[in-house]
């Protein structure tokens, strides 16, 4: 968890909008997060929903922040490595 949360500021930043709608598509089909909560994050701005994905990601705890890193990873490698994730 402390990964992703030290990786916040930026991710807010530079996540691309694109790359935040296949995140949540990876995250409710793994089971880390339900429609409800998808859709929450999808009826905001990007860095607003960027912003409440990585917190409520972080509140599910450190297996949830694993499956968020893997995905990120396979997402944007060149944004990971720049944050340390990968």
């Amino acid at each position: 968890g402390k990964k992703l949360h030290s990786a916040r500021a930026q991710l807010i930043e530079r996540l691309s909008e694109d790359n935040l709608k296949q995140l949540l598509d990876r995250l409710l089909h793994e089971g880390v997060l339900n429609d409800q909560e998808s859709d929450s994050v999808q009826s905001r701005n990007r860095s607003d929903g960027v912003r409440g994905l990585v917190d409520m990601v972080h509140r599910k705890g450190n297996v949830a922040c694993s499956v968020f890193i893997r995905e990120l990873c396979e997402l944007d490698r060149h944004l990971s490595e720049d944050l340390q994730l990968a």
